[in-house]
């Protein structure tokens, strides 16, 4: 079957609607999670600015240590008391069943498409191509925003560790002293439990069931492989589309 070519006006329209889609996705998705992004960033200065003014430093006197001891405790514990009911969203939540269900609709209209134009005999057909490339720019920007949110929420985690880590150092100059150590143990161990464990659910549940760090794992373990699935069909037609139109581009450029 004759493949039938888009002609430069139609590639330079076809550009222009997928930088138009991606535009106006950044808008809603800036729309619908934008509070988010901007509340992860406060979160993170203000953790970052508490536990340096919350230093624990090495004193002679027991009262004013335990009180210092205290007040970082008491910061930390309401900063992570915010963080986790601001974003406590269940998974049951109409928002959140919404959600998941779009994305993974798009996903798979995605693949579809895809797919069906990998199989096709007259895969580079104007519409298909107009198709696919539209679908792959929303879907891509969509996934990257997402991406861009969940490694926010992986560097709020990280200053969170670093600030109780940052606290259990000076253990090293405080066993040296006579101060009494007991209410400093006390919330470090309450503090390990709740951050360094590998057992811990750290601040920040994705969608309320996962934490941040298992996401991270699972995607970091599992990355290649579903890269390898979702990106394979992409390339082979953009080789096909290169093969056909390639020559056409380069006189465009």
């Amino acid at each position: 079957m004759e493949v039938v070519r888009l002609t430069t006006k139609d590639m330079i329209s076809l550009l222009s609607s997928a930088l138009i889609l991606s535009i106006l996705t950044v808008l809603i998705f800036n729309k619908i999670h934008g509070k988010t992004f901007i509340q992860l960033q406060k979160f993170l200065q203000d953790l970052r600015t508490g536990c340096e003014t919350h230093k624990i430093g090495v004193r002679n006197d027991s009262m004013s240590f335990n009180d210092e001891v205290l007040l970082w405790h008491k910061f930390l514990l309401l900063k992570s008391n915010s963080i986790q009911s601001y974003f406590h969203v269940p998974i049951t939540s109409s928002h959140c069943v919404l959600y998941l269900v779009s994305y993974f609709l798009g996903m798979s209209t995605l693949v579809y498409f895809l797919v069906d134009s990998m199989q096709a005999k007259n895969r580079l057909t104007p519409l298909r191509i107009k198709t696919w490339t539209c679908l792959l720019f929303v879907i891509g920007t969509w996934t990257i925003l997402m991406a861009f949110g969940l490694y926010l929420a992986f560097r709020l985690e990280k200053e969170a560790v670093s600030c109780v880590q940052n606290y259990a150092s000076v253990l090293a100059y405080l066993v040296l002293t006579p101060l009494d150590l007991s209410t400093y143990q006390s919330v470090l161990l309450y503090w390990r439990t709740c951050l360094l464990d590998n057992s811990s659910d750290g601040l920040i549940r994705v969608l309320g069931i996962v934490t941040v760090k298992d996401l991270i794992f699972y995607l970091h373990y599992y990355s290649i492989p579903v890269a390898t699935v979702l990106l394979t069909p992409v390339i082979k037609l953009v080789m096909n589309f290169w093969t056909v139109y390639g020559n056409d581009i380069i006189k465009m450029t």
